[in-house]
């Protein structure tokens, strides 16, 4: 019996001593991305080891001894933080051949230490690296952001060129709610990739100078909202994206990528042009209003197409939240002069469906902007309405900012179908057709404003576009998108009635509890769920946007995979 004893022994120290050899080398090399507040991902160089056990710990590392993990135990992994098997007063989150995982489940504002653990297989007997040497084993940590912690969600807007010569440009925009953000330019053709998370490029408004991306160069990172870049060459065409993001620590940064605002312009050429005819200072080759010296320019909202506008109109109730009471397309031109000033804006306005019987107005409100800077407006279908008095320039009465009212019901537009209350939103009607009407508000006559003070095109962005409607010929009743401002004639008694939790003293207006709106502005033409159907059920990724105050699914709107039944939406 001492004799087995002994070979077995002697067999064990030979197998531990085969082990040793297998894997004297740690895992190296660990580093941590993608880090959100209840995530961490952890990468690495996987050591000498067959396999490889992680262990998490919040607050302190694990206590890791020649004892834990025990000889020749298995222990159940999972990437879930409050899943795995508990181990050294941490949890096992990882075990397995690779060099990464995505650990979850974790609390935001932690700090949270690993281990990294070699592991050798034999004779399937499982040998771990810190059973025999302390040292071969990898530690690192680190801490989840904070919940509020997040992309930016507003993108910067109203990009515009300047100063362009043959081997330079400046580039203007308009800044989102970023703490920072970058200028990615590509000659020939748009920048092929976006920024990563948790990654920082050094800008250099030398083309060609700062970090690369997208195979272009990063001109721009920083907190302005212009740039001047140089090094280019002549006659070509550069494109560029203007992308927002919040720096939240040194080694935080999210990027907003699906907001990025993109624009291109070619260098000028130093062969003879083809003149100035207006003599306005821009070239014809250049001036998109080459026989007239007030206007040089066209600015698109939306860039191609049209945008959607959609209300539920029996706020503060939520009602049937079907959001197609009313449904309009649009789109606007912002004409500019050789200077830079708006001359004049033209909107176009498209009606689409009525699905509500209240008797509702179609205005907006130019966020800032005074009444009396408006030369006049043209084009607005409010004959006979009793519920709104104009100044002279054609704008609405007592308000403090511009505010143009449209048209004064929507019924006075489409006429309905036999056997229907309501217009285009019911599958076994007919369809009746759109109305278009087309309002001109210009500030500019002649290049004559009617006050001292001129609209800068780069401070006209569409932020300043406010739409709402007015209820029911009710002039104090206005529905306007998510937080946005009321004119100076809204009721405010309305707010926080029934579903509404609007608290006007912290900019919070025309949302539910659960973040929903009453309101919509889509940049794309999209269509509109039936009469009576939840607006929720037919495009399955708003409740879950309007929920995250924008920052999820942002998409949400777009005909992807699950994100709509379209047995839900009118289609005719």
């Amino acid at each position: 019996m001492k004799k087995l004893l002994f070979l077995s022994l002697l067999m064990l120290s030979v197998s531990l001593s085969a082990f040793a050899d297998a894997f004297s080398t740690p895992s190296t090399n660990l580093n941590f991305s993608n880090i959100t507040s209840s995530s961490i991902t952890l990468n690495w160089t996987a050591g000498g080891g067959q396999t490889r056990i992680v262990i998490a710990r919040k607050g302190s590392l694990a206590a890791v001894t020649t004892s834990a993990p025990q000889y020749n135990t298995t222990y159940t992994a999972n990437s879930n933080f409050n899943l795995g098997a508990d181990l050294a007063s941490g949890k096992v989150v990882y075990y397995g051949s690779g060099s990464s995982v995505n650990v979850t489940g974790l609390e935001a504002s932690s700090a949270y230490y690993f281990t990294i653990i070699e592991v050798d297989v034999t004779d399937l007997i499982l040998y771990y690296a810190s059973n025999e040497v302390d040292t071969w084993k990898l530690d690192g940590n680190a801490s989840t952001v904070s919940a509020s912690a997040a992309a930016p969600t507003v993108g910067a807007s109203s990009l515009n060129f300047t100063s362009v010569t043959t081997n330079s440009l400046t580039l203007n925009w308009t800044n989102g709610n970023g703490t920072n953000r970058i200028v990615v330019a590509r000659k020939g053709s748009a920048p092929s990739s976006n920024p990563n998370n948790y990654e920082y490029y050094s800008g250099n408004s030398a083309f060609g100078s700062g970090n690369a991306l997208g195979n272009g160069f990063v001109v721009y990172n920083g907190t302005g909202n212009s740039v001047n870049v140089t090094g280019l060459e002549e006659a070509s065409t550069y494109y560029f994206n203007v992308i927002e993001y919040n720096q939240i620590d040194e080694e935080i940064i999210l990027y907003a990528n699906s907001l990025k605002t993109t624009g291109n312009t070619t260098t000028s050429s130093s062969e003879p042009t083809s003149g100035d005819s207006d003599e306005d200072g821009v070239s014809d080759e250049d001036d998109e209003y080459p026989q007239d010296a007030y206007k040089a320019f066209n600015t698109q909202y939306p860039a191609a197409g049209y945008g959607t506008i959609m209300f539920e109109d029996l706020w503060p109730g939520k009602g049937d939240y079907d959001f197609n009471d009313l449904v309009l397309n649009y789109r606007y031109n912002v004409v500019s002069n050789a200077a830079g000033n708006v001359v004049e804006v033209k909107y176009t306005f498209v009606t689409r469906a009525i699905g509500g019987a209240l008797h509702n107005g179609f205005a907006f409100q130019l966020d800032g902007i005074p009444a009396n800077r408006v030369h006049s407006v043209s084009g607005t279908k409010t004959n006979g309405i009793t519920y709104a008095t104009f100044n002279a320039n054609g704008t609405e009465a007592n308000q403090t900012f511009a505010n143009i009212i449209v048209f004064k019901d929507a019924f006075d537009l489409l006429p309905f179908t036999s056997g229907s209350a309501f217009i285009n939103v019911e599958m076994q009607a007919s369809n009746v057709g759109t109305d278009t009407t087309e309002v001109t508000v210009k500030f500019l006559e002649n290049g004559v404003s009617p006050v001292e003070e001129f609209t800068s095109i780069s401070d006209f962005t569409h932020i300043k576009f406010n739409p709402y409607i007015i209820v029911e010929k009710n002039r104090g009743h206005e529905i306007h998108l998510a937080n946005r401002v009321p004119s100076s004639l809204m009721n405010t008694e309305f707010f926080g009635k029934d579903e509404d939790r609007s608290i006007p003293s912290q900019g919070i207006y025309y949302r539910t509890e659960n973040g929903l709106p009453w309101a919509l502005d889509i940049t794309e033409s999209i269509p509109y769920a039936t009469e009576k159907t939840d607006f929720t059920e037919a495009f399955l990724k708003f409740g879950a946007w309007a929920a995250s105050n924008g920052t999820a699914y942002t998409d949400w709107y777009l005909d992807l995979t699950d994100y709509r039944d379209s047995s839900k939406i009118y289609t005719k």
